[in-house]
């Protein structure tokens, strides 16, 4: 029923860990995980090796793919109905599928759907929140200003990737932003949950790549 595609690139361990058994550990358990890992980390790619979970597909290539690119190997390489967005240094929550599922089950115009975050520092622990709109013209005002949605929480239809609608690879940032609104721009409808759905890691360097 659900893909779930995370792109990994020499996360810490205790990072790694921690994304992937927040997929594993999900209420729902009706997925396939894939993993896109461009590490050169021996260290990350001997934790993403230890897991032998069949759920788990992992990806590689001998050269460096690029975090557009591994998304979409990831998404060509997906069989669910429906598509979600992890990273390798957050957490999931244990309902986060689910609630998600549920949603998008009821709610067939709806084609994108993401949610609100926690933001948690290197220990773990949540030192603030980020919410986003739910829909309609608070979210259309929302999205001149930023991302209408928030990558790491997103669900979004296999109809998306059966039209042949992937990230733009030339982007190396805000490639999730301009996939967003070019599926938008094409009529696709955007929405998101108001709960948190991700515990989302800022910390040190990550502070840094994940605030410009």
């Amino acid at each position: 029923m659900i893909s779930v595609i995370m792109a990994t690139f020499n996360e810490p361990l205790s990072y790694i860990k921690a994304a992937i058994e927040s997929i594993l550990n999900q209420t729902y358990t009706d997925f396939e995980f894939i993993i896109i890992d461009d590490s050169t980390n021996p260290e990350t790619i001997e934790a993403i090796n230890s897991y032998t979970d069949d759920r788990i597909i992992i990806i590689r290539e001998k050269s460096r793919m690029g975090f557009a690119r591994a998304l979409n190997e990831g998404l060509k390489r997906s069989k669910g109905q429906f598509i979600v967005r992890m990273d390798g240094d957050d957490i999931s929550l244990k309902d986060r599928l689910e609630k998600q599922l549920e949603y998008l089950i009821a709610h067939k115009e709806i084609d994108i759907l993401g949610g609100n975050m926690l933001i948690i520092n290197e220990s773990g622990n949540v030192v603030s929140q980020r919410d986003y709109p739910t829909n309609g013209l608070s979210l259309k005002f929302s999205a001149i200003f930023r991302s209408p949605v928030a990558h790491p929480t997103v669900m979004f239809r296999r109809s998306i990737v059966e039209n042949h609608l992937f990230y733009d690879e030339t982007f190396t940032k805000a490639e999730d932003t301009e996939y967003w609104f070019r599926l938008r721009n094409m009529g696709y409808k955007i929405a998101n949950l108001p709960e948190n759905l991700l515990r989302f890691r800022i910390s040190g360097d990550l502070a840094k790549k994940r605030s410009g």
